[in-house]
């Protein structure tokens, strides 16, 4: 936390900049000195009224106009963003914390509304992203902060976004998420199409419990953390989660649970990072599987104001139940970033080094992963995703009879996906959200190769 955050004055008077620096809508064209009461006989006339009560600045006479017209008429652009500044210029000045959130909700509806046919609208975004700060949700403020920034705003309004979202990044502190999906799968315990083996050249045939088995499941995951003041740049991070995947064979099932705790240090406007201390526990069929434990450094750096660049760095030691042979070291190295190209796509890669130190050498192995990934914004509402991963895995140990010339195995894995869902359905804040995800992995080891495709139903927030 900052040692002195601005004034309630301050803010609107930082947001009246953002506001009046760009380049004014269509809506907002006329502007009087002293403007004299229409006969408001038509919703024309009345909305013209109350653009130059807009203009003027008295936003509470322009909001009750606007509310009094008939829904039919607050369809158009013109009269969404009129409603949506008003109600957010009242709330801005409002101390009723019940009036504020309902004028910031009402702010939020009629923004998003447009924003769901023209997704391209800078000054409507921005104007979205201001709500969103007012109310407090500051993921979402920054989301739409940092997609307004991207469609290259005037350098005085750049740099007032610039500065909400360093406000933004100081006064975080309650962070949570929340998911639940249903997943079909063709192939849920990732099994080969084969089940025969050989060994000396003789076949060996597995019993048809060994196949690969089908099914519906259900994946929620749940989180949450809280960030503490320690001074003016560092801030304890403690918070944990939960995820489960369910499944009508209690075998299939899958439960993971973790905590971290340490600190998070502000080390310029637009880099930081944090050292933690981690636990993480896995459990199958609703035992223990394994415990992981160990520490991680994260690095958050931008730098430019569309790119932001994310590292990691940990070391977990693994102890399992019943696979001792697995016991040891996990060691990941990984770098991503995430690229708004404008406000209606963003881009995001990853890449990862893991290398798994295990008591059995045949089960040593180093693994580099890749993805690649974007997000389209599209007119009528709806939202794209399309992305790719691939991974090589290198084990270290002989792998006979499983690999035939008694070689190590090699694995490659390739998965494609595809999202889908539309920003004008919502239910209390959430759009369903279809996913589908094509996954092969190809292994020279007998037995180990697979397919499968898997969907999801899962729900995404919007507000």
């Amino acid at each position: 936390m900052i040692k002195t955050l601005p004034s309630r004055a301050t803010l609107i008077a930082l947001a009246a900049v953002v506001i009046f620096a760009l380049s004014p809508v269509s809506v907002m064209a006329e502007s009087i000195a002293d403007p004299v009461t229409p006969s408001l006989s038509s919703s024309g006339a009345s909305m013209a009224y109350a653009q130059r009560l807009i203009d003027t600045g008295r936003f509470e006479e322009a909001l009750k106009i606007l509310q009094s017209l008939p829904p039919g008429d607050l369809s158009t652009i013109e009269a969404l963003f009129l409603l949506g500044l008003t109600s957010l210029e009242v709330a801005s000045r409002e101390t009723a914390e019940d009036r504020k959130n309902a004028l910031l909700d009402q702010t939020i509806t009629a923004f998003r509304s447009i924003l769901t046919n023209n997704p391209g609208l800078v000054r409507v975004r921005l104007e979205l992203a201001r709500a969103f700060f007012l109310k407090g949700d500051d993921d979402l403020s920054r989301e739409n902060f940092e997609r307004a920034l991207a469609g290259n705003p005037p350098p005085v309004v750049a740099a007032n976004i610039r500065y909400f979202l360093t406000l933004i990044r100081q006064r975080r502190r309650w962070s949570s998420y929340f998911g639940i999906s249903l997943a079909p799968s063709t192939n849920i315990n990732a099994a080969s199409e084969n089940d025969t083996v050989y060994i000396f050249g003789l076949p060996f045939r597995f019993g048809e419990e060994s196949g690969s088995k089908s099914g519906i499941g259900v994946n929620i995951w749940t989180g949450g953390e809280y960030q503490y003041p320690l001074g003016d740049k560092i801030r304890l991070r403690t918070g944990g989660s939960i995820s489960r995947q369910d499944y009508a064979a209690k075998s299939f099932d899958r439960t993971t649970i973790s905590a971290h705790i340490g600190p998070r240090l502000l080390t310029g406007p637009d880099t930081e990072f944090s050292i933690l201390a981690n636990v993480r526990m896995n459990l199958t069929a609703g035992r223990r599987y394994n415990r992981e434990t160990g520490p991680s450094l994260e690095i958050i750096h931008r730098p430019t104001r569309s790119l932001q660049i994310d590292g990691r760095l940990s070391r977990y030691e693994r102890s399992f139940r019943t696979q001792k042979h697995l016991d040891g070291y996990q060691t990941v190295l990984g770098l991503g970033g995430t690229y708004i190209a404008s406000p209606t796509v963003r881009l995001e890669g990853m890449a990862n080094y893991i290398w798994e130190q295990t008591e059995a050498e045949r089960w040593r192995n180093a693994t580099r992963r890749f993805r690649l990934g974007t997000s389209i914004a599209l007119p009528r509402g709806f939202t794209l995703g399309i992305g790719g991963e691939i991974q090589r895995v290198r084990y270290k140990g002989q792998w006979l009879p499983f690999v035939l010339d008694g070689s190590s195995r090699r694995d490659s894995i390739w998965q494609l996906d595809i999202s889908l869902f539309n920003r004008a359905f919502t239910i209390g804040g959430f759009s369903p959200q279809l996913f589908v995800a094509r996954e092969v992995r190809s292994s020279n080891a007998q037995l180990y190769d697979y397919r499968r495709t898997r969907a999801e139903m899962r729900v995404v927030r919007q507000f």
